[in-house]
């Protein structure tokens, strides 16, 4: 993606030059502007209507006038071979005068932002589509509707939820430019090749478009490959961090019930010899400590297993994640090898202080006033 700064798409004079170096695979030019339309009420779409109208759908994103509802109309200017390629692409006879409509309206009712379902947003009954001057009511003109779609040509863009998004050709801006205005200052040129790119090939790419470029235009150039690969290595190194932190914490908490866990059992060394000196057996010994271990370990686990469970659930539901995608990505080995890990620290304290009080000398302990 490059961005030709301060240039409109009709001074832009190298769209030919760059369409036609193959090496540079498939070039779109255009530039984004900005109008308005007003959409009375008998043209909203009858699944639009069906949910209460554009007013309960997009509340205060459009205004409410007399007639129905001023809503914004994005414009995407497209460079007259790209746009007659986008007309190929959705099944319509190439034609510059006129407008591709991207019929749809983010339905907020039945869906989340997170996975949006769409209706169409306007009849397609209607052959033309009036649109204004965003700054001047007065300003307006009517544009042929080549056909209404919901599939948009592949330039990375974001469009509006609640917009009546439009695709024109430059040879159709050049002629209503002057009467809607309000473009954007910058042209944009999205280079798209077919092929499995390497970071070196696309760095490459990215340096012969903007050396192409630069040469009469000043341009931003954004390499969308190389953008992932540092996006990647700055959350793997993010994780890494994370990871190092959780690892420290674990540690030093393992580390702590040994300790306690193995001090706690030496000072109840006394108590355990006189269970010892009235009958109890080295296996029922045995036994009350795994007792003891598997309370101690999993006393924890049985308190905070449930509240991460409800704590988890409430923040997949209040972003609406599909818990699915959540369980993919979910830790659950490192968690389980964790537990794990505090089974085993704690049987190993109570192994090595069992072992240690099993072989004490019992008549001398028991000699000792002490509880050590």
């Amino acid at each position: 993606m490059v961005t030709v700064k301060n240039t409109g798409i009709s001074e832009f004079e190298m769209t030919e030059d760059l369409q036609a170096n193959q090496e540079l695979g498939n070039c779109t030019v255009y530039q984004k502007a900005v109008a308005v339309s007003l959409l009375q009420n008998d043209l909203q779409s009858d699944e639009l209507k069906a949910l209460g109208g554009l007013g309960t759908v997009a509340g205060s994103s459009v205004t409410s006038v007399e007639d129905g509802y001023l809503v914004k109309v994005p414009l995407v200017i497209m460079d007259d071979k790209s746009f007659e390629e986008y007309c190929t692409q959705i099944g319509v006879a190439p034609n510059l005068d006129g407008a591709i409509v991207l019929n749809r309206i983010w339905d907020n009712i039945n869906s989340n932002f997170r996975y949006k379902q769409y209706v169409p947003f306007v009849n397609e009954n209607q052959n033309v589509i009036s649109i204004q001057n965003r700054d001047n009511a007065e300003a307006s003109i009517e544009i042929e509707v080549l056909a209404y779609t919901q599939e948009v040509p592949v330039l990375r863009e974001e469009y509006d939820n609640y917009a009546l998004v439009q695709f024109i050709s430059l040879s159709m801006w050049e002629n209503v430019a002057g009467t809607i205005g309000n473009a954007e200052a910058d042209t944009y040129v999205r280079v798209l090749v077919d092929a499995e790119l390497s970071l070196a090939e696309a760095n490459a790419l990215d340096a012969s478009v903007v050396n192409l470029i630069s040469k009469e235009y000043v341009v931003e150039s954004e390499n969308r490959i190389q953008e992932k690969v540092s996006n990647d290595e700055m959350m793997d190194g993010f994780m890494m961090i994370i990871g190092a932190f959780c690892i420290l914490l674990a540690t030093i908490g393992i580390a702590n019930v040994f300790s306690n866990t193995l001090g706690f059992i030496q000072q109840r060394k006394r108590e355990f010899v006189q269970y010892m000196s009235i009958g109890m057996t080295e296996a029922n010994i045995r036994k009350m400590f795994s007792i003891e271990a598997l309370v101690i370990a999993g006393r924890p686990l049985l308190i905070t297993l449930p509240l991460t469970v409800v704590f988890v659930g409430f923040m997949i539901t209040a972003s609406y994640l599909d818990p699915m995608e959540f369980l993919v990505e979910a830790p659950i080995l490192e968690i389980s090898l964790f537990i794990v890990a505090i089974f085993v620290f704690v049987g190993l304290a109570y192994y090595f202080g069992g072992k240690k009080i099993l072989k004490s000398d019992m008549v001398e302990t028991l000699r000792n006033d002490t509880l050590v």
